[in-house]
């Protein structure tokens, strides 16, 4: 059965469209270069991408790990890529900088 993908795509102009998958896959991408590639993950910022399930990622350029399941992504480039705060599925938090 295939399943149907919300992707929002936001650049000069703010489009919405149904996507069909032929994997089982249900994700939702947001802004403009996101990638949302794991079941029941969400993508919102510029340039993140979340790699594995039930992941949730804001930001921009974030740095994708398989144990964090929810990460607000503060890097500069696909190049240089960093993450301000990540929360792993134990409950580990991680912040960068000066709490």
């Amino acid at each position: 059965m295939n399943k149907i993908a919300k992707v929002v795509v936001v650049t000069d102009d703010v489009f919405s469209t149904d996507v069909e998958l032929s994997e089982d896959t249900e994700f939702t991408a947001y802004i403009n270069r996101t990638v949302a590639d794991g079941k029941a993950s969400f993508a919102f910022g510029e340039h993140v991408i979340t790699n594995n399930d039930n992941q949730i990622v804001f930001g921009k350029y974030n740095k994708p790990y398989d144990d964090i399941m929810l990460m607000v992504g503060n890097g500069t480039s696909d190049t240089n890529r960093s993450n301000a705060l990540m929360l792993g599925y134990h409950g580990d938090l991680s912040i960068q900088g000066t709490l």
